[in-house]
This record gives C-alpha cells, structure tokens and sequence, in this order.
C-alpha cells in the first residue's frame, strides 16, 4: 500500500496551490491536518504566499479575550474556521483580498502576517509616520495603537516573504485622516501630498487608488512617483450635505459612494472614545454611482438592497 505521507514534495505543492486557488479554504484546512509531512509543504514550506484565485472572502470575528485563536466566517460554506494566531493577539487586523492580514498591536509595531502559514513582514511602526498625533502625549500606547490608524489596505500582495518588492500598504492615520503609502523595507511611512480635506475612505478599483474626503470630493492618487500625491477627480454629488459616515465600494464593476446617516443621544456622551461606536444607530443610506467618463455621481435612488444586487 503506498504511503501518502512520502509524495514527492513537488506534487504536494502542486495541491496545495490548487486548493489556496479554490473559492473556498475549506479543503486546505483539511490537507494541512492530514500529516507532518503535508503540513510542512503546506505552511512551513511556504507553497501559499496569497490567495490570489480566491473568489469568496472570508469575515474575521472581533478577538475573544485571552485567547490565540481567531474565527472567520466563510461566506460560502456558512461555517465558522478557528485559526490559532497567536501574532494576531491583542493586536488590530485588517483584512485584504491577497489573502494577508496588516496587524498593529499596543507595540505600535506594524506588520503583514499570512493567516495560513504564519509568516510576518515586517513594516515601519507607527512612531515612524509624519505627524502622526498632536496630542498623542495624552494616550499611551495601549489606546494609541486604537486611534491613530483609522483603516489599512494592502494594495499589492507580497510574491513571498523574502521577494516583496511589489508589496504596497496604505493607510488613514492621525487624527487629521492623512493619507500614507509604505513597502517593506521603507523606515519611513510616506504621507501622500493633498490639498486640505480629511479622508473618509479609500478604494483600490480599477488599478487606481481613489480617496473620499469629508467635504465630498473624491480624489485619484498617484502613488508610483516619488512623492505620492491626491488630486482632485470628482466634485460632490449633487446635493451633497455630508453624512455621519462614508464609504466607498465596488459593486458589479462600478464606483459607489454609500452615505450612512446615523443617530445618537448626544446628551448622552461621556468622553468615552468608543462611545459613538457603541451607540449610534444607523437611520438610512444615501447611494450614489460614479460615471467615471463624466466624473459625475448619479443618485440611484434605491435602498441599499436593491442597490447592491441590481449593480
């Protein structure tokens, strides 16, 4: 009878790539427990460096206190995957669509870590971006590391963790929601030049970096030159009065800007920094749809239901 375990090493890789591809990581969570010999080519080995076929996401559950592991939700197959990740613990994690997580923990420490195989890389700290907080004398690093990156994309996936060179990260940071670019081995984040205009979000769509700030206006990036820049792309959607949240999503190949409108008992307030967190209510959204030819918004006049099955 042959023995599974002693497959050339080639050919367990092969598999192992065919299953990182599939729509779902079901498969390779069950090959990786096969064996020693399989679970090394599948994470020690380092045959997964992202999940680039990977066609339905995965949601990551909040941390549970105390405790390595960390839950995602496939959306798939509707069950929940427990992961040991202790490089995860205490630490905030943003997801990406290369199959890498962007982690900042109360080290103020920054890094990529690949949720399969364990393998971090390292990036600048948070003490290494411009500015990064006028009165951060105020938080210690514990509730620092909470407040002064507001999001964080991984643009552009590491080939492995020794060639990533093309790896680009980007991010929201201070409390005047800048804009900054960084790649593995920079020692400096790099705040991206832009008139004046805090950041609401960011969308990488259609090879383009575009950025949405407060005042409703939306912006390209330019982030290959040597000094990255934001200019102005579109101006405000009709109407535009501002909302409590905005965001940006693609949707069927398409550019939407999703207003929430939200509620809350100002009364209320106590100075707790999570306190809007905790006790808005979310009323309604506004929806609009960019027509990148005209650099116009069209109202789509549907809730957010229809919105995102009709597109």
């Amino acid at each position: 009878m042959p023995n599974w375990a002693e497959l050339p090493e080639e050919l367990i890789g092969l598999v192992v790539k065919r299953l990182v591809g599939y729509h779902d990581l079901s498969d390779y969570f069950s090959f990786h427990a096969v064996c020693r010999a399989w679970r090394s080519v599948a994470s020690e080995k380092h045959y997964y460096t992202g999940v680039s076929g990977y066609k339905v996401p995965w949601l990551m559950m909040a941390e549970k206190e105390a405790s390595d592991i960390r839950s995602f939700y496939s959306l798939s197959t509707k069950k929940f995957i427990n992961i040991s990740l202790p490089e995860a613990r205490r630490r905030r994690c943003w997801g990406s669509p290369n199959g890498w997580l962007i982690t900042i923990g109360i080290d103020l420490e920054v890094h990529l870590l690949n949720p399969l195989t364990h393998v971090q890389i390292r990036l600048p700290p948070q003490t290494a971006f411009k500015d990064p907080y006028s009165h951060k004398i105020i938080y210690l690093p514990v509730k620092l590391h909470l407040y002064s990156i507001e999001k964080a994309i991984l643009l552009s996936a590491p080939l492995s963790s020794i060639t990533n060179d093309n790896c680009i990260v980007m991010v929201i940071y201070s409390e005047w929601s800048k804009l900054a670019i960084v790649k593995p081995g920079d020692e400096t984040w790099t705040t991206l030049e832009s008139p004046f205009g805090s950041y609401e979000d960011f969308l990488f769509f259609r090879n383009q970096v575009y950025a949405f700030n407060f005042a409703g206006v939306l912006r390209v990036c330019d982030i290959s030159s040597t000094q990255p820049k934001a200019v102005d792309f579109a101006s405000p959607p009709k109407d535009f009065m501002g909302s409590e949240r905005s965001y940006l999503v693609e949707v069927g190949g398409n550019l939407l800007l999703v207003e929430r409108i939200y509620d809350y008992d100002e009364d209320a307030y106590n100075g707790d920094p999570d306190f809007y967190a905790k006790n808005v209510e979310t009323i309604f959204f506004f929806i609009y749809k960019l027509d990148l030819c005209t650099r116009k918004w069209e109202d789509l006049e549907c809730s957010f239901g229809d919105c995102y099955f009709r597109w």
